[in-house]
């Protein structure tokens, strides 16, 4: 038998069974989820409380999101875009940049924001309870500073007396 007469002999059976996912699988990957998920929403609460926001706030879906981006100094309506289909690769963007910013404004290096990236639930612990803090800075909470309860940016303080004059020799 020739090679080419042997390729001629190809079986097209295919066996296309599948089992459906059991109820304890489901579980199971749920319990191992949980545990990221809860130190996710221990250090993002932390991060929210050290930036000035309510920490309950880490446990609302889409507005983590929101409160995430103002504190980024970006706009909380970008959290929005994370939840459009097909727009939230658009949405993907912005929040690598928010993570960018955010470890900035609290001291860390633009390295830091890969941890935020790829391993949140140790980035956000690191951020809320480690010795970083927020710098705000003047475009603070998404351009919002002055209203709400939220503290607005640092105003210029007026020098209390005049300097006097240089003496003429």
């Amino acid at each position: 038998m020739s090679l080419f007469s042997s390729l001629g002999q190809v079986n097209y059976n295919y066996n296309y069974t599948t089992t459906p996912t059991s109820g304890a699988d489901v579980a199971r990957l749920y319990a191992y989820l949980a545990p990221f998920a809860i130190l996710s929403i221990i250090g993002m609460w932390k991060m929210f409380t050290k930036a000035g926001r309510p920490g309950w706030a880490s446990l609302i879906p889409i507005y983590n999101l929101w409160v995430f981006f103002e504190i980024a100094g970006k706009p909380g309506w970008w959290a929005i875009l994370m939840v459009i289909p097909f727009v939230n690769i658009i949405g993907l963007v912005l929040y690598i940049l928010a993570i960018i910013e955010l470890s900035h404004r609290f001291g860390k290096s633009s390295a830091f924001a890969l941890l935020l990236f790829f391993l949140p639930f140790i980035g956000y612990l690191i951020l809320g309870f480690g010795s970083a803090t927020y710098n705000g800075g003047d475009d603070s909470f998404g351009g919002n500073s002055g209203g709400g309860n939220f503290p607005a940016g640092p105003t210029p303080t007026e020098p209390t007396s005049p300097t006097p004059p240089a003496p003429v020799v």
